[in-house]
């Protein structure tokens, strides 16, 4: 525990310099907490720094509210483990040419990276989430070299219940849709609320 927080400290310390200020950012469970203090995290997973200097701390035991210098974090609640199925899945249409990286976070957490290139991606979510409501967040990120500027050039992600039978997915309620186009210029976030059952 003392040597965990002594690692956060050098972290804190190192990115107020000013060379790594410009170029590092920090998340909490991935989410971007730029401009967040007086916090102290008493249980952290993990931290990591990436290639950038970013630093990814993983404290499951937190969650935040907004990103950046509005973040808040605070203490995670949660319901019990869900009874259903739910899946994830992506289909671009036209190839892969929306030009969009996009990020997946359930209650706070990343679970996933969704790149452009990407083929279609099928994935249970169900271990992600609790009974009741949980809060799903898509961060698109648009690619600085575009491909395309057509809106025919679509990327799709619904996750919704379902169930998994040999080889195949399929999903029988979808709860929710998240859709980037090529002809978008924005980097965005959308969040939603799912219930799980």
């Amino acid at each position: 525990m003392v040597r965990t927080r002594s690692i956060v400290l050098a972290l804190v310390a190192l990115l107020l310099t000013p060379a790594a200020a410009e170029a590092a950012a920090v998340y909490l469970n991935g989410v971007n907490i730029d401009g967040v203090t007086n916090q102290e995290f008493k249980t952290v997973k993990g931290i990591r720094i990436d290639a950038q200097g970013n630093v990814f701390i993983d404290a499951p035991a937190y969650k935040i509210e907004g990103g950046g210098p509005a973040a808040t974090p605070s203490a995670v609640g949660g319901g019990g483990v869900v009874g259903k199925r739910y899946f994830l899945v992506t289909e671009a249409a036209s190839g892969s040419k929306h030009d969009y990286d996009i990020d997946v976070f359930v209650n706070a957490k990343w679970i996933r990276k969704i790149r452009a290139e990407d083929d279609q991606l099928v994935m249970e979510v169900s271990n992600f989430l609790r009974t009741g409501p949980n809060r799903v967040v898509f961060r698109a990120t648009k690619r600085a070299k575009r491909q395309s500027f057509s809106p025919e050039h679509t990327v799709s992600i619904v996750i919704g219940e379902g169930n998994m039978g040999g080889d195949q997915v399929m999903i029988d309620n979808p709860l929710l849709e998240f859709k980037k186009s090529a002809a978008e210029v924005d980097s965005a976030d959308k969040e939603f609320t799912l219930v799980a059952q």
